[in-house]
């Protein structure tokens, strides 16, 4: 009897052990999700952020274009003047 309690005990340990080992494979398997969502959000501020960048620096291009003209435009209204 006594040497049925022990492998009783011993199979009731096995089995803590297991249900505690699924119970961690399920709390890792929660973050990995939760990870991978993470990165997804990141990615996609990632690509936001580089079409923004990618808008602001024509905009900038733009902005040069457009000064270049007004001086142009400025120098040939005092060429004008002076005739």
């Amino acid at each position: 009897m006594c040497l049925t309690f022990s492998s009783s005990a011993f199979a009731q340990q096995v089995e803590l052990e297991r249900k505690t080992k699924q119970n961690s494979e399920r709390g890792f398997e929660s973050k990995i999700e939760q990870k991978q969502h993470e990165i997804y959000s990141l990615e996609h501020k990632i690509k936001t952020l580089n079409r923004e960048r990618d808008v602001m620096a024509g905009d900038a291009e733009d902005r040069v274009k457009l000064s270049l003209k007004k001086t142009e435009q400025e120098n040939l209204k005092k060429k004008h003047k002076k005739m």
